[in-house]
């Protein structure tokens, strides 16, 4: 898992870099004059052209293979879901990324968390603690506070459209975390390896982006008569290495970052792979401030504390249950010297040897108050209060 999660905040970084990286280069295609590289249904074809070869090489790693263990044998249809709602988020994410700073496109990503605690919740019924329901509420209040950042300041290089790209990777969100989520429903009922997953992702990937390629291409648009041209987009390739060379990095990082995220799903969450994926934001960050992308912003470094606050305890690294439950414990005095004793005795029945419950078992009320001293003992430890109880239910 930790080999996983480091080439995830690796090989995630890379790839969004490579990508933001052709959209600033400009190219001439079918005429002479130099345009943007603004083609993101090309880029994703490409991009689920990654996954798709891992599929030869899923019997490279045979510890995958599992032994009869009761789930169900794989059947490659069941990944047309969570790959229709990869390449839905795809394209919005990738469009969104066109017209948005690369550090707030990352940062806005952390809506992930919020639909990602949705949908579980509907899927396989989860409950949340109240640590967990705070952290989604710093969360909010710092991706609104990202989100506004680079509305009123913006480089129209960077960033030419930022409201509609702020817009566009939220939504995108919503389909990654569907397909987060139904990828690890699929992992716990079916015995597959995870290069398996990844490729056949990519294989209906690729389909699905082809028709919505062939769709974008008929649409009339400005892209030489069409909302998106692919033959313009091959010819800016070819045109300009600096374009080739992001693309081949983006291409090829795609499939080995995708099993390795697949890898946190498969053995540890859906939570843990959104957790490590929102914490390229910082590194990203960074870099894109040093290589003058992006100038930094106190709001923007505001936001991103918030953010990265609620993921602490959202993930219950940092938790706000234990420090209630800690500070509703008052400690309760038990006297038994001090409580009055009354001559009365109390009856109990208990069974006999025959098992008549009719004979009378006799307690005064000292041992009555030794029992109370012990019970209030225990709250007191903390094994047995209606705080823990309370907020057990709320979780």
């Amino acid at each position: 898992l930790l080999i996983s999660s480091f080439q995830v905040l690796f090989l995630g970084t890379l790839y969004t870099l490579s990508r933001k990286y052709q959209n600033i280069q400009q190219s001439n295609g079918l005429d002479d004059d130099m345009k943007y590289f603004y083609h993101p249904i090309y880029q994703v074809f490409w991009l689920f052209f990654g996954m798709a070869i891992c599929l030869p090489f899923k019997n490279w790693f045979s510890q995958e293979k599992e032994e009869n263990d009761g789930k169900k044998e794989m059947n490659p249809y069941v990944m047309i879901i969570p790959a229709f709602c990869d390449v839905c988020a795809t394209v919005l994410d990738a469009t969104g990324l066109i017209f948005t700073h690369v550090s707030i496109h990352q940062m806005l990503k952390g809506f992930i968390v919020i639909f990602t605690m949705v949908i579980s919740m509907i899927l396989f019924k989860r409950n949340y603690n109240l640590s967990q329901k705070f952290g989604v509420l710093f969360v909010i209040s710092g991706l609104f506070i990202v989100g506004s950042s680079n509305l009123h300041s913006y480089n129209s290089r960077f960033a030419p459209r930022p409201l509609l790209g702020n817009i566009l990777v939220i939504l995108a969100q919503v389909f990654l975390a569907g397909m987060f989520v139904y990828e690890e429903k699929i992992l716990k009922e079916y015995r597959i390896r995870v290069l398996e997953i990844v490729g056949w992702e990519g294989v209906w990937g690729m389909i699905f982006s082809t028709i919505f390629v062939l769709i974008f291409f008929l649409i009339p648009g400005e892209d030489f008569g069409c909302l998106e041209n692919p033959v313009q987009a091959t010819l800016q390739v070819a045109n300009n290495y600096k374009i080739l060379l992001a693309m081949m990095i983006s291409t090829l990082v795609m499939g080995p970052f995708n099993y390795y995220g697949t890898n946190l799903t498969k053995y540890a969450s859906a939570m843990h792979r959104c957790l490590i994926d929102s914490s390229r934001m910082c590194i990203i960050w960074f870099i894109a401030i040093c290589c003058s992308w992006e100038k930094f912003t106190p709001y923007q470094a505001i936001g991103y504390c918030l953010i990265m606050n609620g993921n602490l305890l959202y993930y219950e690294i940092v938790s706000i249950d234990k420090w209630l439950k800690q500070e509703s414990k008052d400690p309760e005095i038990c006297n038994t010297e001090n409580t009055p004793i009354k001559d009365e005795q109390v009856y109990e029945t208990s069974p006999t040897l025959d098992g008549d419950f009719s004979a009378p078992n006799f307690q005064n009320d000292t041992a009555m108050n030794e029992t109370n001293c012990e019970s209030n003992n225990d709250s007191k430890h903390g094994k047995s209060t209606s705080i823990d109880h309370l907020l057990g239910e709320s979780g």
